[in-house]
């Protein structure tokens, strides 16, 4: 039933944890918006980066007041949580033009409700695989095969090696997309994307061809414009840049203490904890909503925080750290290091770095 909410369905819109996206119609729906976490830390981590891009305010206090070309990293920020870019009008002079509520196909959202089992609707076997909805792309994100975009597991159990080769594998390509390497233009077909030093027989070859083919949205013949994009008309679009808004999105939720489990590191940065690395992937299925908004911080007063004080989010369990990531790796792009000169090794190893004692995924937080 396209562009219609239907009642058992409302709660999605609030109970999907890492739906972090500050949306007016939602306080229309919901009586409240959720805080724009993913927002606030991309604006933050650019603002104290090394990256020297005249086009980035950072005489500034709260992430709205960045201008029209850094907010394409924040269209890019917040696509992990509605790749289907269902929330947005394109615009050709404005890229944060909110569908209006009574516009907005609900189609995948009520995808998403039965993924995550809420709504009236039944749930069908082996769901939340979302194997049976390949053409909705918003629930394969929230619930589905591509929740290693939020750095967290499909299913209970999974081996944390499998998660952290996903996750690398979509920032590998969203990095290489960001610094305009050959091969990763925005012209490109997904389908076409290779690795040209990964095994001719492996899947990794042609890593779009993991998760898109042809009953698929996107389609493996699909740009990666088209993927980021759908198209958009907007004059100042930047694929790049909104590639990095998604690279920096996984990052940022790794940090969460409802997506992942780290060790503790006890030393004296001015926040705590302060994480290292992961023990535990977490699967939303079996989760409490309550924990999961609560560490996602989805509810949280923004108002005393600026994004030129970095301190001013030491209160925020999981966001220093998150931001402090986000710093490196926008300076890596903003200098164009190649992903094999010390970017893989850096995110392998000391980002997504596992513990030894790491466990397979479960849903307790």
């Amino acid at each position: 039933m396209e562009g219609m909410l239907l009642p058992g369905h409302l709660p999605v819109l609030m109970s999907i944890g890492v739906y972090d996206i500050e949306s007016p119609w939602q306080a229309f729906w919901l009586g409240k918006k959720t805080a724009p976490v993913h927002e606030t830390m991309t604006i933050t981590s650019l603002i104290h980066s090394q990256c020297r891009d005249s086009d980035i305010r950072r005489n500034i206090d709260q992430w709205e007041e960045a201008n029209d070309e850094t907010k394409e990293i924040c269209r890019g920020a917040v696509w992990n949580d509605d790749p289907a870019i269902t929330l947005w009008t394109d615009q050709r002079y404005d890229n944060w033009y909110f569908t209006p509520k009574l516009s907005v196909d609900y189609s995948e959202w009520i995808q998403v409700s039965r993924a995550l089992g809420f709504g009236p609707l039944p749930l069908l076997p082996e769901m939340p695989s979302a194997s049976y909805y390949p053409e909705y792309l918003n629930a394969r994100s929230q619930a589905g095969d591509l929740l290693f975009l939020h750095s967290m597991a499909r299913v209970e159990g999974e081996d944390p090696h499998l998660t952290q080769h996903d996750l690398l594998l979509w920032i590998e390509l969203m990095y290489r997309i960001a610094i305009g390497e050959w091969g990763f233009e925005e012209w490109q077909p997904l389908g076409n994307v290779e690795l040209w030093d990964r095994p001719i027989t492996s899947e990794d070859r042609f890593p779009f061809l993991r998760w898109f083919h042809e009953t698929s949205l996107p389609k493996a013949s699909n740009t990666i414009k088209w993927m980021l994009s759908r198209d958009s008309e907007y004059r100042m679009l930047s694929i790049q840049r909104r590639a990095l808004g998604s690279a920096l999105h996984i990052i940022q939720d790794s940090f969460s203490h409802s997506h992942t489990r780290r060790e503790e590191i006890q030393d004296d940065k001015p926040w705590e904890p302060h994480y290292g690395r992961i023990m535990t992937f977490h699967v939303w299925e079996g989760q409490s909503h309550k924990e999961h908004t609560h560490y996602d911080h989805c509810h949280h007063d923004m108002s005393n925080l600026t994004v030129r004080d970095l301190d001013s989010f030491n209160t925020m369990i999981g966001v220093r750290d998150g931001i402090n990531a986000g710093i490196k790796l926008v300076d890596f792009w903003a200098a164009g290091t190649p992903w094999n000169e010390g970017v893989a090794q850096w995110l392998d190893e000391e980002v997504f770095g596992l513990s030894p004692d790491a466990t397979p995924a479960h849903h307790e937080i």
